[in-house]
């Protein structure tokens, strides 16, 4: 979607080093969660993750090898150069994640530090080509609160895992029920807000299409909230939430 919204063509590279990169930065972030707390952890991802890591660690060197191969040849120095600077964020991110001994949320709030990392990752290269971010700042900003929504989500029905693995999630430092408010105030506000400059702006057609959709998935969101006794049965909220984000394909096959 990004590509579209922002219009330019990033080139055949970019359509592998970015899934490549995704998908190194969440193998590589389960495997540090699950180094915290080892054999002892109650979430089976994590266990999962640290039973496997030494093939996992071998995977992470071979994709990083051809990561770093296509980086080198095929993408500009600019934007070489923003991948770096996001790729030294991660870094001390997972970094703190591993050795951070504080329970204050105030101090480290894990979901609003990987959304921001998760949308510039997403969005930066594109803008980086055309360096047009007064254009594209809504749907990025929309996009952030998608996303940040959605690790909200996982924190609320990953809460009783977190409490027992001393996870610092919104959950964790302000209870259920507070932190329920939180959440559904904050998809609400994301609502009404891209609604709202939707209407009011003047925006392209692309980049109004977009907005549509990331309304639908705020939607889907509340709606899973609404209905969380049940999607929480064998884990049925994970379908829903990471679903909606297959949503913004659709921008690929209308514009």
């Amino acid at each position: 979607m990004a590509v579209k919204v922002v219009g330019v063509n990033p080139g055949f590279a970019w359509w592998i080093i970015l899934p490549i990169t995704v998908w190194w930065i969440y193998i590589a972030d389960h495997i540090v969660d699950g180094f915290r707390l080892k054999e002892k952890t109650q979430n089976p991802r994590h266990l999962f993750f640290y039973q496997h890591r030494k093939k996992l660690i071998v995977m992470l060197c071979i994709v990083s090898i051809l990561d770093l191969i296509l980086i080198k040849f095929y993408l500009p120095f600019r934007m070489i150069l923003f991948g770096g600077i996001i790729g030294a964020l991660v870094l001390i991110y997972l970094v703190a994640v591993h050795f951070s001994k504080t329970n204050r949320y105030i101090i480290f709030p894990k979901e609003l530090f990987v959304a921001f990392l998760y949308t510039i990752g997403i969005w930066g290269g594109p803008i980086i080509l055309t360096n047009d971010l007064h254009k594209n700042v809504l749907p990025i900003l929309v996009f952030f609160m998608v996303t940040l929504s959605n690790l909200f989500i996982y924190s609320f029905f990953e809460r009783d895992q977190d409490v027992k693995d001393g996870q610092i999630t919104l959950l964790v430092a302000y209870g259920e029920k507070r932190a329920l408010k939180i959440i559904y105030g904050w998809i609400m506000f994301s609502i009404l807000f891209t609604l709202i400059v939707s209407i009011a702006s003047r925006l392209d057609s692309v980049i109004f299409f977009s907005m549509m959709i990331f309304l639908v998935m705020l939607i889907a969101q509340a709606y899973l909230l609404h209905m969380a006794s049940w999607f929480a049965i064998n884990n049925r909220f994970r379908w829903l939430n990471e679903g909606i984000f297959l949503m913004p394909l659709a921008i690929l096959f209308c514009f």
